[in-house]
């Protein structure tokens, strides 16, 4: 079978090696943080992941991405909803946040989302992950080079593997880098002779404060639909 290596175990690179093994990829991911808890409840109490800045921040999962993981990968939404993760539909919190405004409208109709503290919603990632033939997680595993062909052409290596921190080097047909935006993978190519790939960053300057609710039920919606923030109205 073709192996995949894939840096970085967070919701994008769990993803992309579920499907690639699904397409038959022997696939191991390789994370540099501790691995996931066995229960839902420590996840929300104890893990810690500290290459992820907002790990603990509420996360959206918009409708559109809820509807990609239904027909790709729905144990991934199957493991969120027996870990207590909620899905909702928006509008049907706007329509019963006015008088009269829910009316005898079948809500199932719309687009669902789910939010949650971003524990919960990877710990949906890792359970399924971990049930997927083909899928191996490494945790606590740090990519340190990448192993390249015998030359570089134009700027361009044909990445052959990956070296670790525990000296092990695992050859792969093809490497993904999912490891986000402190990904190591842009310098490790220049160490090889590599040429870097062109990133563009721009400081926005956000900021969101969040509120954690943990129940059988949801809080009650109380707010105004909209909201003006300065410029932005959400």
């Amino acid at each position: 079978m073709a192996k995949a290596v894939v840096i970085g175990g967070g919701p994008t690179g769990l993803a992309t090696a579920m499907l690639l093994a699904q397409r038959g990829l022997e696939t191991v991911v390789l994370d540099r943080d501790p691995a996931a808890p066995d229960t839902a409840s420590a996840a929300w109490d104890s893990w810690e992941r500290r290459s992820v800045t907002q790990f603990h921040q509420v996360h959206l999962l918009q409708a559109e991405g809820r509807s990609l993981l239904q027909t790709h990968l729905p144990e991934v939404i199957d493991e969120m909803a027996s870990a207590g993760v909620p899905a909702y539909n928006l509008v049907e919190q706007l329509a019963r946040a006015i008088p009269g405004g829910a009316g005898d409208v079948d809500f199932g109709a719309f687009e669902t989302r789910t939010t949650c503290r971003r524990p919960l919603l990877e710990f949906g990632f890792v359970k399924a992950a971990r049930r997927s033939p083909g899928v191996e997680l490494r945790n606590n595993t740090v990519v340190t080079g990448l192993v390249s062909g015998p030359s570089v052409l134009d700027g361009m290596a044909h990445v052959t593997g990956v070296k670790t921190d525990a000296g092990e080097t695992i050859s792969a047909d093809v490497v993904v880098d999912a490891a986000g935006r402190r990904t190591p993978v842009p310098g490790l190519l220049e160490s090889i002779g590599a040429r870097r790939p062109v990133e563009r960053a721009e400081e926005v300057g956000f900021v969101y404060n969040t509120r954690y609710y943990r129940g059988p039920v949801a809080p009650e919606y109380l707010g105004d639909a909209l909201a003006a923030v300065g410029s932005i109205t959400s």
